[in-house]
C-alpha cells in the first residue's frame, strides 16, 4: 500500500510550484488525509468555508497532483469534520504530545482503539479573550487544568451553541497535556463517544457484555475526561447508560471530568442520583456576547490574517453579528477570503456587501424611538426636550444627532423621521446637512456621532 503521507508531501511541492505558497498555506494545508478507499481518496477540511472554496478552487489540481504521484487515486471526496489521528498520517510535535495521553487497551487492535478528537492548535488559553460574559467560565476551566487543584473534580459549563465552550474544553487538554505528560487525558465528543461505542459493542453481538466492559476501561484507564456536547448523547438509551456509567465511576474513582452542554444539568430528564452529582461540582454559564468582547474578539482573530481589516470593518461586525462568536469569526473569515479571491480591499462597503449578498445578514432592525432615548441618555438631556420645541444648541445639536443616525440607521423616510420628532421633512434635511459637514470637518464632533453610533446598534 502507498505511504500517503510521503505522497502528500510530493503533491504539496507540485502544487506551490502551481498555485504559489499562499495558496497552499491558506487552503491546501487545511485539508487532512481520511483515507484512500476504491479509487476515491477523501480529504477531510476543518470547516464547511474551506471545504467549498477547495472544491470550488482547487479540486482539479489536487486530483491531478494526486494522479500523477499516485496513479490509484481516481477520485477526490472533500468533506467538514475533524479527523482521528492515523498511522498513515505523519506526526506533527503536537499530535506525538496527544498520543502520549492514550495508552492502547492490552488486546484491543489499533481499529477498535479509542483516539481522542483531533485538538485544535488555536484553542488555548493563551488565544482566549476573555470578558465579562465568560470570565468565570474561563477562571474555572483554567484553575482545573491545574491538575493538582483544589476547586472541583468536577466542571460543567453551559450556554447555546458557539460562545466558545470547545476552546475552553480543548484549551485544558492542551495546558495538562504540555504540563503534566505523565497525565492520561482524554478528550472526546458525545458524536464520537456514541459511534465508537456503537461500533465497538456490535462488533460481535454474543460479547456485548465484555465490549461495555473493554469500552468502560479505556475512559477508566484515563486521569481526566473532557467531554464535550453532552445533550447529543441523551435520549440514546445504550449510549447514554454507558457514559453515566462511566460518569458515576470516574468521579467515584477521584478522576477529573469537565463537561460541556448547551443546559444546565436540571433540564435534562436524569434521575436524582445523576442529578445531584452534577450540582456536586463546579456549574458555570457562558452569557451571550457584548459589543466590547465581540470587538476585542474580532481585533484577536485579525492578527491571523495577512490582510489590513480596517477597524471600522471590525466595528461593524461586532454591531451586526451578535448570535454567537463562532458566526462572528465566520463572517470576518467569509469577507477576507471573498476579498482576496476576488482581488478587493476588505472596506467598509466591500464588507457590507459579503454579509448582505452572499450569507443573508442584515443589520439589526432600530426604531426611531430608541435611537432618541440612546441620544437623549448619552448627551444628558430628557427624552422631552428632545422632543420639544425648545432650541438652545445643547438640545437642538442632540435633536440633529438623532435625527442624521435615524435617517442612517432605519429604512424610514425624511417625513417619518420628522413626524416622530414632531417636525417635518425639511427640518430633518436641514438636521442631515448640518451635522454631516460637521462630521467631515470636526474631529471631536465625528468621534461623538461615531460613538453614539455604536452604542445605539450595541
Amino acid at each position: 500500500m502507498e505511504d500517503l503521507s510521503e505522497i502528500e508531501l510530493e503533491v504539496r511541492k507540485r502544487l506551490e510550484e502551481e498555485l504559489g505558497e499562499k495558496a497552499c498555506r491558506d487552503y491546501i494545508d487545511k485539508l487532512t488525509i481520511a483515507g484512500l478507499k476504491d479509487g476515491v481518496l477523501t480529504l477531510m477540511a476543518c470547516t464547511k468555508f474551506y471545504a467549498q472554496n477547495i472544491e470550488k478552487y482547487y479540486k482539479n489540481d489536487l486530483l491531478a497532483a494526486w494522479k500523477d504521484f499516485c496513479p490509484s487515486v481516481q477520485e477526490i471526496e472533500i468533506r467538514t469534520g475533524i479527523l482521528f489521528k492515523s498511522k498513515n498520517v505523519k506526526k506533527s510535535a503536537q499530535d506525538k504530545v496527544e498520543d502520549k495521553s492514550v495508552d492502547k487497551e492490552d488486546g484491543v487492535s489499533e481499529d477498535e482503539e479509542l483516539v481522542p478528537t483531533s485538538l485544535n492548535p488555536g484553542f488555548t488559553f493563551d488565544n482566549y479573550v476573555v470578558g465579562e460574559s465568560n470570565k468565570v467560565a474561563y477562571e474555572a476551566a483554567y484553575r482545573i487544568a491545574d491538575v493538582n487543584n483544589t476547586l472541583c473534580k468536577l466542571l460543567y459549563m453551559y450556554s447555546s451553541s458557539g460562545m466558545g465552550k470547545t476552546h475552553l474544553l480543548q484549551s485544558i487538554a492542551w495546558k495538562i497535556r504540555q504540563e503534566h505528560p505523565e497525565k492520561k487525558v482524554v478528550y472526546i465528543s458525545a458524536d464520537t463517544f456514541v459511534y465508537r461505542f456503537v461500533n465497538m459493542r456490535f462488533k460481535d453481538e454474543s460479547k456485548k457484555d465484555y465490549a461495555n466492559l473493554k469500552f468502560k476501561n479505556i475512559f477508566m484507564n484515563s486521569d481526566i475526561l473532557i467531554f464535550d456536547d453532552m445533550q447529543r448523547v441523551i435520549g440514546k438509551e445504550a449510549s447514554q447508560k454507558s457514559f453515566f456509567d462511566i460518569f458515576i465511576s470516574m468521579l467515584d474513582a477521584g478522576k477529573q471530568i469537565v463537561i460541556a452542554s448547551d443546559r444546565t444539568p436540571v433540564e435534562f430528564e436524569l434521575g436524582e442520583r445523576i442529578r445531584s452529582r452534577f450540582l456536586s461540582g463546579v456549574v458555570v454559564n457562558i452569557s451571550p456576547t457584548n459589543y466590547e468582547l465581540r470587538y476585542e474578539i474580532l481585533k484577536s482573530k485579525a492578527q491571523n490574517f495577512d490582510v489590513d481589516i480596517p477597524d471600522e470593518v471590525l466595528q461593524y461586525l461586532a454591531e451586526n453579528i451578535t448570535t454567537n462568536v463562532r458566526e462572528l469569526e465566520g463572517a470576518m473569515v467569509s469577507v477576507c477570503a471573498n476579498a482576496e479571491l476576488s482581488g478587493k480591499k476588505v472596506s467598509l462597503d466591500y464588507a457590507r456587501d459579503v454579509m448582505h449578498s452572499y450569507m443573508g445578514y442584515s443589520e439589526r432592525d432600530l426604531t426611531i424611538k430608541e435611537i432618541q432615548e440612546k441620544v437623549a441618555s448619552k448627551c444628558d438631556i430628557k427624552l422631552d426636550d428632545m422632543l420639544s420645541k425648545r432650541r438652545e444648541r445643547n438640545i437642538a445639536r442632540p435633536r440633529q444627532i438623532a435625527m442624521y443616525l435615524s435617517h442612517e440607521l432605519t429604512k424610514k423616510s425624511l417625513p417619518e423621521i420628522g413626524k416622530a420628532f414632531g417636525r417635518d421633512h425639511t427640518t430633518v434635511i436641514h438636521a442631515l446637512e448640518t451635522v454631516k459637514k460637521m462630521y467631515e470637518t470636526e474631529n471631536d464632533f465625528k468621534v461623538l456621532v461615531d460613538s453614539l453610533k455604536r452604542f445605539i446598534q450595541r
